[in-house]
């Protein structure tokens, strides 16, 4: 009985080394990648390169500015680090893997989503998972520890153990992994500038009022967010994304420049969804920014 329970042991310990040598060379393969945003940032461009202007922000983000259009109009040098079904803190996390990678960026222009506008609660958001390549790195492992919530912290927790991470999040992350041997350039739903477009078409109803709202925005994390950038010689600017058929008065006491184009894009056909623009809305909404920025 003894010899048999030795030998489980001794089995059971090489399965988990096994399983964490291959979870440790899927976020290796990931972290030299372009797969996701934080990856494509530290691969895709030199260290200490210096850019004009930074884009953060979740799928409004992601999808309302286009880079390309501005750096060809205006003669600048951005990127797209917006990350779909995020929030503040995850955008609080990039701007800190920006910096701690040696980027430098003169203004750091947040898409601030209406959900964030006030205080709320502060968690791991769905794709936090895509930092897991740099979880050895203190900001993010301190990240992950103090958000994330649970007996089995799985993402914090994979800075001992990967296969934690790796095997709650194995589609997500072993798979697109595997491609990466093959394809380092290979990018999850964005292109070389960081950018993502919704196709044409719409899905909304068209006979929607215009409604009118004042609004505040009074949360502590853009607090922070703007001690961060000026730490950094940044300039925070929040910029909010179109909503349709919706104008926002906003009071700002915050002390940061915005740009409220709540209302700069009217037509439904220029909408994917009631907060997304689609691939026309994005060619307008971009046009705005641009001749606001002239």
């Amino acid at each position: 009985m003894r010899e048999f329970i030795l030998k489980l042991l001794k089995y059971s310990l090489i399965a988990v080394l096994l399983i964490n040598v291959v979870a440790f060379a899927s976020l290796f393969c990931l972290r030299k990648s372009e797969f996701y945003k934080p990856s494509y940032l530290v691969n895709h461009f030199e260290e200490n390169t210096k850019f004009d202007y930074i884009i953060l922000g979740s799928s409004r983000g992601l999808t309302t500015i286009n880079t390309k259009q501005v750096d060809k109009d205006l003669e600048t040098r951005g990127v797209n680090l917006s990350i779909d079904d995020t929030g503040l803190p995850t955008h609080k996390l990039m701007l800190e893997h920006f910096y701690n990678n040696n980027f430098e960026a003169k203004k750091v222009i947040l898409t601030l989503d209406r959900g964030s506008f006030k205080k709320g609660e502060i968690k791991i958001n769905d794709n936090d998972y895509r930092f897991l390549p740099f979880i050895t790195n203190d900001y993010v492992h301190d990240y992950c520890s103090k958000y994330e919530k649970g007996i089995i912290k799985k993402l914090s927790y994979s800075k001992y153990f990967p296969f934690l991470g790796l095997s709650f999040y194995n589609a997500e992350l072993f798979f697109p992994s595997i491609i990466t041997i093959f394809n380092k350039e290979k990018r999850n739903r964005f292109d070389d500038y960081g950018n993502y477009q919704y196709p044409a078409g719409s899905k909304l109803n068209s006979n929607n009022k215009l409604v009118t709202d004042e609004v505040e925005i009074t949360n502590p994390m853009v607090i922070e967010l703007k001690r961060l950038c000026k730490k950094n010689n940044s300039e925070l600017i929040l910029y909010i994304a179109p909503i349709y058929k919706t104008k926002l008065i906003i009071k700002n006491d915050i002390g940061v420049e915005i740009i409220n184009h709540a209302n700069s894009v009217e037509s439904s056909d220029n909408f994917y969804d009631h907060i997304h623009v689609n691939q026309e809305g994005r060619e307008i909404a971009t046009k705005a920014v641009i001749d606001y920025i002239k």
